[in-house]
């Protein structure tokens, strides 16, 4: 009774605080709720990729309390390595809540953000059986190629006059055996505060990720690929995930659960111990990818928190953690039993 009760004084409290928010807050404080977006606030770093350094932490913590990360006046330090504009910055004014510096794709530093949620979940998904293929060969589906067009609607084509196509890559091939079909996944980070998806994700937890999965479907459309499936990893930059993103990784979950007897013992309090490990490390890994987007961008000012670091330093640690220990459900078993065990008892007090 009293949980209930707490529960339902938290949900008034939450719902009066966001009728006095503005609505780019709003829809930021939306996308910080929902399963497993805080999970970095309480994770016991068991693995690299949940470690976090002071200085990251403190600025994770600062942007999801809506603080000020970047001062007024600040230029985005970005810097374009290819084109007409090498070498020079980005130089857009950045806003206080760190929202610019999240989504600049000038220096590719949101890319390096992508690439490494790829990595993760393709490591967490061999884990639960599945052949992986990631951003590469072996994920492009040429059905799903499309006629690069002109602004005319025309295809484009190459000196040579040969038709120009956009090639579809995705972030993820994945083979389950016989009784699943192929199943391709790509990635996409939503910023909810951004002015394309303020008015969606103020009103509504989840709209940004749940539009945004809606328009990788409609880009991939399975009648194209007949006997494939499109999972649309689709989450906002708070760390809330589209339902379908979630459904997904609770059946993998328990496909990882049954290849141990320790967890398939358990039944879903196994699969449940799984998914929160998978939860917390794809939550770590997101937001340690925002403070980097942060840094980044702030490079030419001051940076979001004390102990800031020069561009890229740091990444390449966390790039070779998400690398390492492929086996992970062999190596993070035990603490799994201890999890689930712990979870049992606390249902039961």
């Amino acid at each position: 009774m009293q949980r209930a009760l707490t529960k339902a004084l938290d949900e008034k409290r939450r719902a009066r605080l966001l009728t006095n928010l503005a609505p780019e807050d709003r829809a930021w404080v939306r996308s910080c709720g929902g399963t497993g977006a805080g999970a970095w606030l309480n994770t016991a770093p068991a693995t690299e990729v949940e470690k976090f350094s002071d200085g990251d932490f403190c600025a994770a913590v600062r942007t999801r309390l809506c603080q000020e990360v970047s001062p007024p006046g600040v230029r985005c330090s970005n810097t374009y390595s290819t084109g007409p504009r090498a070498g020079e910055h980005c130089a857009e004014l950045l806003d206080t809540k760190g929202t610019h510096a999240s989504t600049c794709k000038v220096g590719g530093r949101v890319g390096r953000k992508h690439d490494a949620l790829v990595q993760l979940l393709g490591r967490l998904l061999r884990a639960a059986g599945y052949l992986v293929a990631t951003d590469g060969p072996g994920t492009w589906e040429p059905r799903w190629d499309r006629p690069q067009l002109d602004r005319h609607g025309n295809q484009k084509r190459d000196d040579d006059g040969n038709p120009l196509w956009e090639h579809a890559r995705l972030g993820l091939r994945l083979e389950g055996g016989p009784e699943e079909p192929t199943t391709y996944g790509d990635v996409v980070v939503s910023q909810a505060r951004a002015d394309s998806w303020v008015r969606e994700g103020a009103a509504a937890g989840g709209a940004a990720a749940k539009e945004a999965a809606r328009r990788k479907r409609r880009r991939y459309p399975p009648e194209q690929v007949p006997g494939a499936k499109l999972v649309p990893f689709s989450v906002e930059a708070g760390g809330r995930w589209d339902s379908s993103s979630l459904n997904f990784l609770r059946r993998a979950a328990g496909r990882a659960s049954e290849r141990d007897p320790g967890l398939a013992a358990l039944g879903g309090q196994g699969t449940a111990a799984v998914l929160n490990s998978w939860l917390s490390q794809l939550s770590c890994a997101l937001q340690k990818a925002n403070v980097a987007c942060l840094r980044s961008a702030s490079a030419g000012g001051s940076g979001p928190a004390p102990a800031a670091r020069a561009e890229g330093a740091g990444s390449g640690e966390d790039e070779r953690a998400v690398a390492e220990d492929e086996d992970w459900l062999e190596e993070a078993v035990e603490q799994l039993l201890q999890q689930a065990a712990a979870d049992a008892a606390a249902e039961l007090s």
